[in-house]
């Protein structure tokens, strides 16, 4: 009996440690309707400009999934470059992810902190150029 129920929970542990899934941000960035680009000329208003970095941040991440059910990713922020299309979030749980909504920026506790709390490759920590 004690093999038996041993070995339903190592199945039942197996089971839950594969369940888990890699939920991954991704993001097209695009300019007048085309795929970004780095030191490309576009018009605004018969201006000429160009962008030679695209950094901002995401927060308030929260992940919609499993028929409605809401999972907020606490402390978790991302920042974006424009050359970059995938941002890993972490492993979850999830069936099937209905939808993914963000805060553009850093809320103000974060925001608020030293960029030395965090290690250099957090996206909180500190970089270069600087912020």
């Amino acid at each position: 009996m004690k093999k038996i129920i041993l070995t339903f929970l190592v199945f039942y542990s197996f089971v839950n440690i594969s369940a888990q899934k890699e939920v991954v941000l991704r993001i097209s960035h695009a300019l007048n309707g085309n795929s970004f680009k780095y030191n490309e000329h576009f018009d605004i208003n018969g201006n000429t400009n160009y962008f030679t970095r695209l950094q901002y941040y995401l927060s308030g991440i929260k992940v919609y999934h499993d028929g409605g059910q809401l999972t907020p990713l606490n402390n978790v922020y991302v920042l974006a470059s424009g050359h970059i299309t995938n941002y890993p979030l972490g492993s979850f749980p999830f069936n099937q992810i209905e939808s993914i909504s963000f805060d553009v920026g850093v809320d103000q506790t974060a925001n608020s902190g030293n960029t030395v709390n965090y290690p250099s490759q957090h996206p909180l920590g500190p970089q270069s150029p600087p912020m």
